[in-house]
């Protein structure tokens, strides 16, 4: 009978693997190409603007501020990820980063490659579990440089490889 009744219990406890999922997912559509200008100063982050929502769950993007997700009322930890493809190109530095109220904070993640000849710089970074309150934002912010501060912007290709996303844990 002992064993009955902790069988019983375990059976009933809740199943995380079972709650329904919560999250975003915002891309940009083909041909949607922004320009990042080069840049030697962190000041000069371009904020990755998306176009299509893939889902949203709970309202996290507002196509109002195409370049920020924010954190509705009753979520309190996230995971954030983001991919940017920068357009070819065979000089200079390309990075990647995820900034909380247009900021770094503890726990911020950053990617930096050199450009690649003949195909595309692609970064995809993601953050550990943070916690978060209503009204936080994100951004996923693109930065890249040049053999010279006057050489042309590189764009970041206008495709749905290019994302950011949210995931409530």
């Amino acid at each position: 009978m002992k064993r009955f009744i902790v069988l019983l219990a375990l059976v009933m406890l809740p199943n995380p693997a079972s709650a329904e999922f919560r999250g975003a997912l915002v891309t940009k559509l083909r041909g949607d190409d922004q320009p990042v200008a080069t840049s030697f100063y962190v000041s000069h982050y371009a904020r990755t603007t998306f176009s299509k929502i893939e889902y949203d769950t709970d309202l996290f993007f507002d196509p109002e501020k195409p370049d920020t997700l924010t954190i509705p009322a009753g979520v309190e930890r996230v995971k954030l990820q983001c991919q940017i493809i920068f357009e070819q190109n065979t000089a200079g530095h390309r990075q990647a980063v995820i900034t909380k109220d247009k900021s770094f904070f503890p726990g911020f993640t950053a990617e930096n490659k050199p450009a690649i000849a003949g195909t595309t710089t692609d970064l995809n970074i993601s953050t550990p579990v943070l916690m978060v309150k209503a009204g936080d934002t994100f951004q996923c912010n693109a930065w890249q440089t040049q053999e010279s501060p006057d050489a042309p912007a590189i764009n970041i290709k206008g495709s749905n490889g290019v994302w950011f996303s949210i995931e409530v844990k």
